[in-house]
């Protein structure tokens, strides 16, 4: 294949990749449908992807860290749907509940309160994960930066949630998947680019840290705060949950 074509590929796959999200966030039906369901939708991406990567044809046309890519891909689909969609003790949509409670803790010792709401979440798993993760495969050796954050993500997330699982003693929705899928995946792609792209340990770290700065801008991303100024007010749907909207007061 020529680089002209392949630059031509590369630019379709980039153009779709911005399109998809534009319709899911600016389209609003769309949004309204997926806003409680993209962990679904996700879940069944993953089957799908599985099921692309044991194609014979497949398994010739990708090379080692595209296979990793969409590997990682797959196994973060696995750990939204455990932590968002039905958690490992059954619960339906559970991740909202318990992040409210362990934020109430942390409030009450800091003075610190936001609140989240389906919406927002629905936003921030898309646009700030599932986004990332396709950067990753279309970077590929290329840009190989939009794997190593991605890559981060896996592994603070993974690091956060066995860190609440060690301070409070229990299960949480997605600490499941982030022990058995994250950490191995996060030290074998790791292993991977260090030993066959040429990432020293500045890159890796670097991949990590730039997760942490986006973890700390995180909380205005998916959260409305509540204080003078704003009001979460009505219900969301059927008065599960509070609308996402915040207006001035």
């Amino acid at each position: 294949m020529s680089d002209t074509t392949q630059q031509r590929q590369r630019a379709v796959q980039l153009l779709a990749i911005l399109a998809g999200a534009a319709v899911m966030h600016g389209v609003v039906q769309v949004s309204d449908f997926l806003v409680m369901t993209w962990m679904t939708v996700g879940l069944g991406g993953a089957v799908f992807l599985s099921l692309m990567l044991l194609e014979a044809q497949t398994q010739v046309r990708l090379d080692p860290l595209a296979r990793f890519h969409w590997i990682l891909l797959i196994a973060y689909l696995v750990h939204q749907f455990e932590e968002h969609g039905i958690d490992l003790l059954g619960r339906a949509y559970f991740f909202i509940t318990y992040a409210r409670a362990v934020i109430q803790d942390v409030g009450a010792a800091s003075g610190f309160r936001f609140q989240l709401t389906p919406l927002a979440i629905y936003r921030t798993n898309t646009l700030f994960v599932w986004l990332p993760f396709l950067a990753a495969v279309w970077g590929h050796r290329r840009f190989i930066w939009p794997g190593l954050a991605a890559r981060g993500l896996v592994l603070t997330n993974a690091i956060l949630h066995i860190g609440i699982l060690l301070w409070r003693g229990e299960y949480n929705p997605g600490v499941g998947s982030a022990i058995v899928l994250f950490l191995p995946a996060s030290f074998l792609y790791f292993r991977f680019v260090m030993r066959h792209c040429g990432v020293g340990w500045q890159g890796i770290m670097g991949g990590v840290l730039f997760r942490c700065g986006g973890a700390w801008a995180a909380p205005p991303s998916h959260s409305v705060q509540l204080g003078p100024g704003y009001l979460a007010d009505g219900a969301w749907r059927d008065g599960a949950f509070p609308a996402y909207r915040e207006r001035a007061v």
